[in-house]
């Protein structure tokens, strides 16, 4: 476990939740709103479809799709750095398939029944009202001529809805993991919240506390310093760096970055560190040198930087 890109992860994780918060909201007020318009009654005059396929709804329904989309990509990037610590790899999992069903939702599927399938079928509804028999015969013979568009249409919502709730059972099972990790009973409980579609609010409220406190204690470990220079080291035109590092745990240093003039020269090598004092000698290759000193960056496996000192 790597303290710096954990709490990295945990503060996205908190931001997604924060998001999410937003977003509660919005759903209420949007559910509010659809309830007092009527939108749930469709009358004989077809009203609630025709404010299905209103420019007020449609931008309601924008709104909550960036928010969503958004909301679902950072809790992807906070597992997909806790996937490469060994530590989340369900949530990293089912945020991508979360993702990928937000975006089918509501880029996809919406703008089809919003554009394209409303007013296709809305017209058609409303001549079968007609009294006109023949009229009818047409309408309904229209509309089935639209039963295979229609059949796609829910084809998608189908694809989007399997992959949404297997999506959104695994973060569930990965946020109720991490709350037995951190000792956090508030991101077990908001884990569990999210499957109920009513207390949302409630769940990232409780998952967003619940990040901020595990924050905190992953904070609150961390070692003042990994690893650090001892005495001064030397540089040779031959392009040989040497010096000594102590480092108070095992750990490996994963790229290193002489700055010589103007350039900077980079080694990927993997350098293994033992707990104490470390050796290390490296080559960079010939190198134009002038008498002075010069700063050799090395990137540690958490990604912390060490700055090491080198003399010509």
């Amino acid at each position: 476990m790597e303290p710096s890109e954990e709490i990295k992860a945990l503060n996205t994780l908190k931001l997604s939740a924060l998001i999410g918060i937003v977003y509660s909201v919005i759903d209420i007020i949007e559910l509010i709103i659809f309830l007092y318009t009527g939108i749930f009654t469709i009358s004989t005059q077809l009203s609630g479809l025709t404010f299905l396929s209103s420019p007020y709804v449609f931008a309601l329904v924008a709104v909550s799709a960036i928010i969503v989309i958004a909301q679902v990509f950072l809790s992807w990037r906070g597992f997909r750095i806790l996937r490469r610590l060994n530590i989340a790899k369900e949530g990293y999992t089912g945020s991508k398939m979360l993702l990928i069903a937000s975006i089918i939702d509501f880029i996809v599927i919406y703008p089809f029944l919003e554009f394209y399938l409303i007013p296709k079928v809305l017209p058609i509804l409303k001549q079968i009202q007609a009294t006109n028999s023949d009229a009818v015969r047409l309408s309904s013979s229209a509309l089935s001529s639209l039963l295979p568009l229609i059949a796609s249409y829910f084809v998608l919502i189908l694809i989007g809805g399997i992959l949404g709730i297997v999506g959104l059972v695994l973060i569930v099972i990965q946020e109720f993991k991490l709350g037995s990790r951190y000792e956090e009973g508030s991101l077990k409980l908001g884990s569990i919240l999210q499957i109920i579609p009513i207390v949302n609010l409630a769940a990232f409220v409780l998952l967003y506390v619940g990040f901020s406190s595990s924050m905190r204690k992953v904070g609150s470990s961390l070692p003042p310093v990994l690893a650090y220079q001892v005495g001064l080291g030397s540089l040779s035109p031959e392009g040989i760096a040497q010096f000594s590092l102590f480092s108070v745990r095992a750990i490996k240093i994963t790229k290193l970055k002489l700055k010589v003039k103007d350039n900077v020269i980079e080694n990927s090598k993997v350098i293994e560190l033992n707990q104490g004092e470390n050796r290390i000698v490296t080559d960079f290759g010939p190198l134009e040198l002038q008498k002075g000193s010069y700063t050799l960056e090395l990137t540690l496996e958490n990604g912390e930087e060490v700055k090491v000192y080198l003399i010509y």
